[in-house]
């Protein structure tokens, strides 16, 4: 199992907004208002603390606050209150597929274990955050638990994955 370490700088910052960013994109399709969108940061939060948890030391290194923090700087980048939702959206969507590209290049060449488990530390935490909150409901009546703009993200983070999307 590789670690901080292993990687140069560049290699881990892919590594790592591979992941976040693709929990912060999640949230952003979602646009899940005020209640959901507090929900959503819980689930990410959750899904840190696994990680911190998990057995892959790749995985668990990766998923510190400090980490998450760095990345979330990254994302502060292309979000404004004078910018267009989609613009947001397909900024973060670029910044975190690109970096997820190339953090599977790189775990392709040196650990197919620690490529595996990356692979399913991002689509579970994509899949938990996406499930967190209700989209379109009032009050907690009606909506929908994952909104079409989760699902089309979830959808193309799968082709890349090569991994099903969850189903619970």
């Amino acid at each position: 199992m590789a670690t901080k370490a292993d990687f140069t700088p560049e290699e881990w910052a892919n590594l790592r907004n591979g992941v976040h960013g693709t929990a912060f994109l999640i949230m952003m399709a979602g646009q899940s208002g005020i209640t959901g969108s507090l929900a959503e940061a819980f689930a990410a939060g959750h899904a840190l603390v696994e990680g911190a948890r998990d057995d892959n030391a790749l995985v668990a290194a990766l998923s510190t606050r400090e980490e998450a923090a760095v990345s979330q700087d990254e994302v502060k980048k292309f979000v404004s209150f004078g910018r267009k939702p989609d613009e947001m959206v397909r900024d973060t969507k670029n910044l975190a597929f690109g970096a997820l590209d190339a953090a599977l290049a790189t775990l392709a060449a040196k650990d197919p274990a620690d490529l595996a488990a990356y692979k399913d530390y991002v689509m579970a935490t994509a899949f938990k955050i996406a499930n967190a909150a209700k989209e379109g409901s009032f009050l907690g009546f009606g909506g929908e638990r994952i909104s079409d703009g989760e699902e089309a993200v979830l959808e193309e983070l799968s082709g890349k994955l090569g991994l099903p999307i969850p189903t619970a």
